[in-house]
């Protein structure tokens, strides 16, 4: 039986030693909200690519943000300025050179490297254009098949606006969740161009062993029925949950 995961943790004090990758853009439109502040200047460990190292330059020149301890990415919107402002506060710069690789990747693989341990929170990703938001899903899909053979309990958590996104691989997850910072609403959504079928538990519209693919069925808008819940699935998919503001308008951890 697969162990209990409660993803909401990442919001509490006391799990508030996360490591952290911050994408992109900082402002309303692009997702941000007010608990990411808190969530990033709590992370032992944080990553920034490098559009998101000059969205937040004039933050950390304010000391409202910490610095990055790496900047990743293939390092064409950071401009010589803004490079300098982070080398005199000893932040790594590491280039990406593989033009085949996202930034998500490239900031994942530096936490790897530093043995940075779970939760693991990415902040952004999932808005503004399309094909990067498929790309950052692309990304977890990549990491989770790379962790198919280790527990399913430490998954990379994707905080965008009030969505909370991750993709679970092969396997039976269980989630438990605190309901209170929750609409309730969630998908299970087929990413994998192979046969995904589904079994659910804890859901206002379970599965049974059901194939799911786009074309044909995929669960979006389904509702919590239990504050725990159950997933088995034969390939990897999508879960989201949408948060409500009472958690994600935190300025401060609970």
């Amino acid at each position: 039986m697969s162990s209990v995961v409660r993803p909401l943790d990442i919001f509490t004090r006391a799990a508030n030693r996360n490591s952290c990758v911050w994408l992109g853009a900082c402002s309303a439109v692009s997702g941000e909200r007010p608990c990411w502040q808190w969530i990033w200047n709590g992370a032992s460990n944080r990553v920034a690519n490098d559009n998101g190292a000059v969205a937040m330059e004039q933050r950390v020149r304010e000391s409202k943000l910490l610095t990055p301890t790496i900047i990743s990415g293939n390092m064409s919107s950071i401009g010589e300025l803004t490079k300098k402002f982070y080398k005199d506060k000893q932040v790594t710069m590491s280039e990406e050179k593989d033009e085949c690789r996202t930034d998500l990747l490239a900031c994942l693989e530096q936490l790897r490297k530093a043995k940075a341990g779970p939760p693991l929170v990415v902040l952004g990703g999932l808005s503004g254009r399309l094909d990067h938001t498929l790309a950052t899903l692309h990304s977890l899909v990549q990491v989770s098949q790379q962790a198919s053979g280790s527990s399913p309990s430490a998954p990379v958590y994707v905080l965008d606006g009030d969505n909370l996104v991750c993709v679970l691989p092969k396997g039976t997850h269980r989630y438990a969740l605190d309901r209170a910072h929750l609409t309730d609403v969630v998908g299970i959504i087929p990413i994998c161009q192979s046969e995904t079928r589904v079994t659910t538990r804890g859901f206002r519209w379970n599965l049974e062993n059901a194939p799911l693919c786009f074309g044909s069925l995929i669960s979006t808008s389904n509702e919590l029925a239990s504050d725990e819940v159950t997933i088995t699935t034969s390939a990897p998919v999508i879960f989201t949950v949408e948060l409500l503001s009472s958690v994600t308008g935190l300025t401060e951890p609970p």
